[in-house]
């Protein structure tokens, strides 16, 4: 079949009528349970994202994230040997 722009529209008009018209927005409230929860949330409440923070500025006391290893104290605000 030949897809003619009446045809196109009127798909289109009772796709977008039908998706209105539907049962499925009265649900959404009830699928609270479901929300989504940030991973850093989840680290906080098992008492562990005090201990990430403190490894990650670990990393800047001997610098060691570019291919150079300078070892530089970022911290400090030491810069690395160029």
């Amino acid at each position: 079949m030949k897809l003619t722009r009446r045809h196109f529209i009127k798909s289109s008009l009772f796709l977008g009528g039908s998706l209105l018209l539907s049962d499925l927005p009265l649900y959404a409230e009830n699928r609270k349970d479901l929300q989504w929860y940030p991973a850093y949330g989840k680290l906080e409440q098992a008492g562990k994202l005090a201990q990430r923070v403190d490894q990650a500025y670990s990393s800047f006391e001997e610098c060691e994230l570019c291919p150079r290893q300078c070892g530089a104290d970022r911290l400090n605000g030491e810069q690395g040997g160029q």
